[in-house]
């Protein structure tokens, strides 16, 4: 499928996710190339945002053996 408008592909984003994208998260993995976007990059940015939640669990484990 092909993406419009950033709305739409943002909303398609989170719905495979299942979670909304805060705003600082989306301008850090939303595609550089030009509209229209599609489920490649829909992809791109799923795989993108499990990676940054897996480092941010592993950083939160890191730091709770510490203390």
């Amino acid at each position: 499928m092909e993406y419009l408008t950033w709305y739409e592909f943002k909303k398609e984003c989170e719905k495979r996710l299942g979670h909304s994208l805060l705003n600082r998260t989306w301008l850090m993995v939303k595609p550089t190339n030009h509209l229209p976007w599609d489920d490649t990059d829909a992809e791109t940015v799923i795989s993108t945002v499990a990676h940054l939640e897996r480092v941010a669990q592993y950083a939160e484990m890191e730091t709770a053996e510490k203390h």
